[in-house]
Formats: C-alpha cells, structure tokens, sequence
C-alpha cells in the first residue's frame, strides 16, 4: 500500500524512486531501532541484519505496490516504452519513405539514361544511315543474307543501347581487345564488316564531349522528382540541428544526390555486365562496356544532375508561380480564367 501510494504520489516516473528510497531508508531505520531496543542479557540482535532484512521486506512490498499503480516495470525507472517506441516507429517511417525514394530516385536516373541513350542512338544511326547501307550493298548478302544481318542487328539492339550509355559516361567500350571506343578516344583495329558498325563515332574531341550531358540530363530528371514527391525527411533532420539554412540544404542534397548516384550505379551494373559479350574469334572476345567503371562514372554523374535538378527545381517552380502572379487574367475573364 505504501508503494502504490508514493506511485501515486509521484508527479513524475522519474521521481519515484525518491520516495521509494525515503520508505526504505526508513523502515531499515526502523528495524535497526527495534533490533537495538530488543536486546536483552542473553539475546542479542545483529543490528545489520535486522536493517537489511526490514529494507528488503518494505522494498518488495514497495515494488510490487508500485507496480500495480504504474502497470509497467519501465516507468518505474522513468522510462515510457510506448511513447519511446511511437517516436521510434516514427522515425523508422521516416527513414523507410525517405530510403524508398532514393530507390525511385536512382532507378527513374537509370531508366531515364537508357532512354536518352536509346534517342541518341537512334540519331547516330539516322546520321549514319548512308555508311550503314554502304556496307550493306558492299557484302551483298543476297536477299537471306539481309534478312540474317537485319535481324542479327536486332538482337543486338539491347546491347547497343548499353554501350552507348557507357560511352555516354564517358567509360565507353570495346570492340575486341585493345580497343576503345569513348568521347575522348577512339582506337579502332581491324572491326567486323557489320553494317551497324559503319555508325561508330569517326574521332574524338571536344564536341564528342557533348554526349557526357546525357547521365546528367537523367540525374537532373531524379533530382527534379525527387524535390515534387517531397521525401527528403533527410533534410527535415538537418534543419532540426543546424539552424543556417543554407549549410543545412547543402548538406542534405548532397546525402540524397550520393545515394541516388550510389542507387543508380547498383542498378546499372548488372545489365552493363550482361551487355559485354565475346564472339570467341581472336581479338573480338573483348566486346562491351567495363560494367563496374561504367556504372561508377554513371553514379557521379547522376549525383551531380540529382544536386542540380533538386535545387533547380524549386527555383523554376518559383518563376512560374511569379510570371503567373504577373500575368494579369483578360478582359471579361475573372481570375481563374472564367468569364464573369
């Protein structure tokens, strides 16, 4: 009953163990004071004994009287395993939607990187299409033969989108071993009479460089939907400790551009390495990309585009909002473009 009352008396869990010890104390006093008054010629009383023994039966009882008012063990000790635990889960929430963007984040940069690579490819091979069918009449495979070559074509197609977003990054490929095939080189031995081979990039310079926007265009595409999905609790973290805002936004976007170009190279890498092939004849066992270095340099650039196209985003956002406040609505048409 003691205990249940100094729970109930305990304005807060965290003090209740100030009245617990008061009781104790007091009662080992007690007993310590019983034990002395006891003693007679022939009994004796050990005076420690009989204040430990006091103090354990009234800090049982108080326990258990306390526990019986505060329901949990935790509380005793100041602890709220349920208010804890809500925090926690809370958190935890956070942490999973923010990660779950990230994912979504670096796979639309690789999505969107394939699909660019795809478009310049397709415009190569436009650009290309005289050398192709050069090459064609050259061999003249016959009608069979055109068919077999078309259709070989195709199913390289998938591979041929793969190599050109490694030559996009700027790792580029092989075409047999000890060649290269990037924006900033080009070395080329003896290659297969393959019509598709006559859109290979003819040098390399400063306007082949042009082609390294196409991983930063995909980051930028990331970072842009990544600032509309409104994830970053990251950033939500940041600003909770570091009060400058500046400092705090630099941050957390670089965090989320890292772990976008982190998410997108894992998920590159994989069909990179597919996509390297050998035809088992001499020089030509070595055709593709160099998975690992392509994807590592698809990573930074996506980091990057992420960076610029998440801070890009609320910018633009701002303009459009401000030209449309300008904009005055016409004669006859009230604000939201209705007539009146």
């Amino acid at each position: 009953m003691a205990g249940r009352r100094a729970a109930c008396r305990g304005a807060w869990s965290d003090q209740l163990w100030q009245g617990l010890l008061a009781l104790v104390v007091a009662y080992a006093g007690a007993g310590v004071g019983i034990a002395h008054l006891g003693q007679a010629e022939g009994f004796t009383a050990q005076l420690h004994w009989a204040g430990l023994c006091a103090a354990g039966v009234m800090a049982v009882g108080a326990l258990a009287g306390s526990y019986a008012e505060a329901r949990s063990w935790a509380r005793l000790i100041g602890v709220d395993l349920e208010d804890r635990v809500e925090r926690l889960s809370q958190r935890l929430k956070w942490a999973g939607s923010y990660l779950w963007g990230v994912l979504r984040g670096g796979l639309i940069a690789v999505v969107a990187a394939v699909g660019l690579s795809a478009v310049l490819l397709a415009v190569q091979l436009g650009v290309s299409w005289m050398e192709i069918a050069n090459t064609y009449q050259q061999l003249d495979p016959g009608v069979w033969g055109v068919v077999g070559l078309t259709l070989l074509h195709l199913g390289l197609l998938p591979n041929m989108v793969l190599w050109t977003l490694s030559y996009t990054t700027g790792a580029g490929f092989a075409l047999g071993t000890g060649t290269t095939v990037a924006p900033q080189a080009v070395e080329l031995g003896p290659v297969p009479a393959l019509p598709v081979l006559g859109a290979l990039p003819s040098g390399a310079g400063e306007a082949f460089l042009a082609v390294l926007a196409v991983p930063l265009l995909a980051g930028i595409i990331a970072g842009w939907w990544l600032m509309r999905e409104g994830e970053n609790h990251l950033d939500d973290w940041f600003v909770l400790r570091i009060s400058w805002r500046p400092i705090s936004l630099t941050l957390s976007t670089l965090v989320l551009g890292l772990l976008t170009g982190v998410v997108a190279a894992g998920v590159a890498v994989l069909p990179l390495w597919l996509s390297h092939i050998s035809l088992g004849i001499g020089r030509l066992t070595d055709i593709g990309p160099h998975a690992l270095l392509a994807a590592g340099l698809l990573g930074a650039w996506v980091c990057v585009g992420t960076i610029l196209g998440y801070l890009i985003a609320p910018a633009a956002h701002s303009a459009r909002r401000r030209r449309s406040a300008e904009d005055p609505a016409e004669p006859g048409e009230g604000p939201d473009g209705t007539e009146e």
